[in-house]
């Protein structure tokens, strides 16, 4: 699991972890509220379901990238780029989690990829959370980089981004067919400030 450096103390991501639990099941406290609750015998009311998967969406080769300098172009694949999908299921109602290895995600892709999982899964558009991973040895998600670019490339790069709510979708349907039931539990770990350091703790590694 990743560090993350807060308020002095080193903890475990578990905590971001939680935080988006929350936020999901918040989603589907409101969404059946609204909704409300499907007869009691038509299934388990009190089961918390849950189902994980993930599916590539790495860019073609030719398409243009991005980095920490301006642009590339992709030459080939070294590690494929994945959608990461979280769904959450509970008196009926889903929610979604989705990270993505992108730098960032437009937002025509949001609006077509929540379109296109609530046609497949029925999960509402309002309960479907997306997040990028900021990678920047990955596609390049900006229009106006492509035009500085041109050609071949350009048109690689549109008609990856034209596919890519496909691509990202087919996670969340294969996240609902793995639904199970689970428990749901979190926790926190902090270590001692580092000998040297003021104010916050550094992971092990990084100890002189």
């Amino acid at each position: 699991m990743k560090n993350i450096l807060y308020s002095g103390k080193l903890r475990y991501s578990s905590g971001i972890c939680l935080i988006c639990l929350c936020m999901l099941l918040s989603c589907i406290a409101i969404s059946s509220a609204q909704a409300g609750f499907p007869h009691p015998g038509s299934y388990q009311v009190d089961v918390l379901r849950a189902g994980a998967a993930k599916a590539i969406i790495s860019p073609p080769q030719g398409s243009i990238m991005g980095n920490s300098y301006g642009t590339d172009i992709c030459k080939g694949i070294h590690d494929d780029l994945h959608a990461r999908a979280l769904v959450f299921e509970k008196s009926g109602v889903k929610a979604a989690f989705i990270a993505l290895d992108l730098v960032s995600i437009p937002h025509v892709v949001v609006v077509e990829t929540r379109k296109l999982i609530n046609q497949h899964t029925g999960i509402p558009v309002n309960n479907i959370i997306m997040t990028a991973t900021h990678a920047h040895a990955g596609p390049q998600m900006n229009p106006l980089f492509w035009k500085a670019v041109g050609g071949v490339p350009m048109q690689k790069s549109r008609e990856y981004l034209k596919d890519l709510p496909e691509l990202i979708a087919a996670s969340v349907v294969k996240a609902v067919s793995r639904l199970k039931p689970v428990t749901v539990s979190a926790g926190t770990v902090s270590t001692a400030p580092a000998s040297g350091v003021a104010g916050e703790a550094l992971p092990t590694v990084f100890r002189k």
